[in-house]
């Protein structure tokens, strides 16, 4: 398919990234980091603060950075 047979009905069905995939994003398109080691930073990265394994903040983290704001 190229851009000129596409429509708008082929654009509803897109899913948002992921927090870890716009993460992993960031590190090979800009620091030009490889996938493997963009992955291993972004699991690093949900394990040492403790996110969820899709990289979204969790609940208790989420009120803790309100009250500081």
């Amino acid at each position: 398919m190229i851009v000129k047979d596409m429509k708008m009905e082929d654009f509803y069905e897109v899913q948002n990234p992921t927090p870890k995939e716009a993460f992993m994003v960031l590190l090979t398109n800009y620091y030009n980091i490889d996938n493997i080691r963009a992955l291993d930073i972004a699991d690093t990265a949900v394990d040492l603060f403790r996110l969820d394994r899709d990289g979204t903040i969790p609940l208790d983290w989420e009120m803790f950075l309100k009250n500081q704001a």
